[in-house]
């Protein structure tokens, strides 16, 4: 273990993402405006529309992911975090695709 560290300061349980919890979905509280703006139809319009139709097709599931934080804190001798050679692949893949292009 790191110097420092303590059995419960050793990483990320898991990848962060989107979750099923229904937040744009029947938890939502939407505030129409009496008056809609024709121009912001194609963009805040069709934000608002996706959020409606996709809100609960989500690939993460919660009840997993409390499964997996419970068993993670609760271990006797927790694993190191699995993911970590793909997450620093990930973050330099996105790190490169957000790069100014030279041509």
């Amino acid at each position: 273990m790191a110097r420092g560290r303590t059995r419960w300061h050793q990483g990320p349980v898991g990848r962060s993402g989107p979750f099923r919890i229904e937040w744009a979905g029947r938890s939502a509280h939407e505030t129409l405006s009496a008056r809609e703006i024709a121009d912001h139809a194609t963009t805040v319009g069709a934000a608002r529309a996706s959020f409606r139709e996709n809100t609960g097709s989500e690939p993460g599931d919660p009840a997993r992911a409390a499964a997996a934080i419970v068993t993670a804190v609760t271990a006797d001798n927790p694993a190191a975090p699995a993911r970590q050679p793909r997450l620093r692949r990930l973050r330099w893949e996105s790190s490169m695709s957000c790069a100014p292009r030279t041509t």
